[in-house]
């Protein structure tokens, strides 16, 4: 890239009428801040989400009472410091001008044109004149040559039915009463619009915060995720990390500072819950930049800015090894939907993050063959190109893992592979409200005997062959009100001719039930451990195993040609109330084991270069580690 972004901070500055001493802004001071904080590069206002800007501008409205060019000295003290700059604009909420166009609104059915959810917020519509309003003020701020320019608040997921979009719908002959019609028209409007500024912006940076990653638009990812924020949580940033990856992009983690959400001014995380974040930015292969909202008025609070140019200075040491590698994937977990719609693979993210595989989240576009098995989790249908594909993909000895319907084709007439149909008989969609499941193997005393719950009952399947792994067991009746009792409560009943979980013996297991999203909201570990035997069958030589870590430990691969490197995370958020929280760094005792497949000869850890013993066995070499507090990166070779 143009300029360095894996040390970015996120400058928000949304400025209500009232705050009568703006002009006491330094921006001299702010710069030398940043630059004192081993920053590289920033996120600046030009126009804020109040439709507010902070330069003379001859189009929209400055800022009340603002005598100076806020935007132009901040940008230029940075740039003097040799600090990249975008500019932000907030494309989406724009009410200093909306205010007076209400023609420009985006709009509801109903004619509402306030959004409570934001805070009675105006949305502009980009298929009226607002469209042309947005880039006359980018055009404005491209004249100040900025690096480039982050667009907020773009937003893929509004649909609006002002006058001027339903009159074009009712042009083309689309029916403004389809609500996924109006969607894709929106969406194409907006598309058009990312392209039109793309072409204004030329070689600089662009974002358009909320669209799609997979776009020609923009050549690299804010992946914004405020942990504290129930938004998003520390559950949201692993499944978009592991989508982004393969869009062939540069990617940065943007956490924030804050306690709560943006614009906590009074909030300010603790410095072992920003490393934390960092930590999961560099074990995943990603930048880093941390959202701030700077005080209209005053400097920037100093003691979070030496606490950030700590966080930045350690991240600075990791870069001297981390330039140039790539994140190490074996599984490959099959997608069907948008890039801004994954909160559905928490659960499968979060179940092989604690059994320590590397994964990636997949098109079928993607390259298959870089995968020693693919994951199809329920709802992941198959057409006849995803098909073939996937024969290829076993014929070169690859491996499947399907669970629930996943696999399927798309009419639900049963698996789209013949492969399946050689060890299974789709018996159709399991239509109880609840079923259980037996483990057929029964040496291990914490899951034996027991008929565990499926939580999210998916398909009824027969074994014809092959090795069962789980029975199916049915329930004495189905959730319902009789008219007198309502029957509530179900216990399991027997087995039945039905399995849970079958293995082919070979390359395929199927487990009937959506395991994965049944384990992201109730986090039974039996649906672990079921997972963990049908991938232990699938992948018995994984890259990565572990001794003596804790199932909340993460362990990833990254590297490149010269050496690899083995990221060790033991830090993880504590649960206070609805929130997870990190106050201060998780100790992990030395004699832990990592194995990682191959033959290495040294080990070292980066922050200290402290020698580990590497041992052999058999096609693993084994790490000792030493006492890890929060994070150790090693490099092998």
């Amino acid at each position: 890239m143009k300029n360095d972004y894996r040390r970015a901070i996120h400058l928000d500055f949304h400025t209500l009428p009232g705050i009568y001493d703006i002009n006491d802004f330094n921006a001299e001071d702010l710069a030398q801040v940043l630059y004192d904080a081993n920053v590289t590069y920033v996120n600046i206002a030009a126009e804020c989400n109040l439709g507010f800007c902070y330069y003379p501008t001859k189009i929209g409205v400055v800022y009340p009472g603002l005598k100076k060019d806020l935007f132009g000295e901040t940008l230029r003290a940075l740039k003097k410091r040799g600090i990249g700059v975008s500019a932000y604009i907030n494309v989406g909420f724009n009410n200093a001008n909306l205010i007076n166009h209400p023609e420009w609104c985006v709009s509801e059915k109903d004619g509402r044109i306030l959004f409570p959810e934001y805070d009675q917020v105006r949305r502009g519509c980009l298929n009226t004149g607002y469209a042309e309003f947005i880039k006359k003020i980018i055009g404005e701020i491209l004249e100040y040559d900025p690096d480039g320019i982050f667009c907020d608040c773009v937003s893929s997921s509004v649909v609006c039915y002002c006058n001027k979009c339903v009159k074009d719908l009712t042009d083309l002959g689309i029916d403004y009463e389809d609500r996924q019609k109006v969607f894709d028209f929106y969406l194409d409007v907006r598309e058009k619009f990312c392209r039109e500024v793309r072409e204004m912006v030329g070689n600089r940076h662009v974002f358009f915060n909320g669209m799609l990653w997979d776009k020609d638009y923009e050549e690299h990812i804010e992946h914004e995720c405020l942990p504290t924020d129930p938004t998003w949580s520390y559950e949201y940033f692993l499944p978009y990390a592991a989508h982004a990856r393969n869009c062939g992009k540069e990617m940065t983690y943007m956490t924030g500072r804050f306690q709560t959400s943006w614009g906590d001014f009074g909030g300010i995380r603790t410095k072992a819950s920003l490393e934390n974040d960092m930590y999961d930015a560099v074990s995943n292969g990603l930048g880093f930049c941390v959202g701030d909202h700077a005080h209209p008025a005053r400097a920037l609070i100093k003691p979070l800015y030496k606490t950030i140019g700590e966080v930045f200075g350690e991240l600075a040491e990791y870069e001297k090894w981390t330039d140039g590698t790539e994140y190490i994937a074996e599984i490959g977990i099959l997608s069907d939907v948008i890039s801004y719609d994954m909160w559905k693979y928490m659960g499968v993210c979060r179940l092989l993050s604690e059994l320590k595989h590397d994964y990636d989240i997949i098109r079928s576009s993607s390259d298959f063959s870089k995968y020693k098995l693919i994951v199809l989790p329920n709802e992941t249908l198959i057409d006849g190109t995803t098909k073939v594909k996937l024969r290829k993909f076993l014929d070169c000895g690859g491996k499947i893992l399907s669970t629930g319907n996943g696999g399927l084709t798309f009419d639900n007439g049963g698996f789209a592979l013949e492969e399946y149909n050689e060890f299974l008989s789709y018996d159709g969609k399991d239509t109880h409200t609840h079923g259980f499941f037996r483990f057929t193997d029964d040496t291990d005393p914490d899951y034996s005997g027991v008929e565990w719950a499926m939580y999210k009952p998916s398909v009824l399947m027969t074994a014809k062959k092959g090795e069962i792994l789980a029975s199916y067991i049915s329930a004495y009746f189905d959730k319902h009100f009789d008219g007198l009792y309502s029957y509530f409560y179900v216990p399991p009943e027997k087995e039945t001719k039905y399995s849970s979980a079958v293995y082919n013996g070979k390359n395929i297991v199927h487990i009937c039930f959506d395991l994965f999203n049944a384990y992201g909201e109730n986090f039974l570990s039996a649906h672990k451990k079921l997972a963990e035997i049908a991938i232990g069958l699938l992948l018995p030589e994984p890259q990565i195993r572990t001794v003596g870590l804790p199932k909340s430990a993460r362990v990833t691969l990254t590297g490149k040609k010269e050496y690899k490197l083995v990221h060790v995370k033991v830090d993880y958020p504590e649960c206070k109330g609805q929130k997870g929280i990190i106050e201060e760094h998780t100790v992990q005792p030395a004699g832990a084991k990592v194995f990682v497949k191959g033959k290495y000869k040294e080990a070292f850890t980066t922050k200290k270069g402290e020698r580990l013993s590497v041992a052999q066995a058999g096609n693993y070499s084994v790490i000792t580690l030493p006492e890890v507090v929060g994070y150790l990166m090693i490099v092998i070779k």
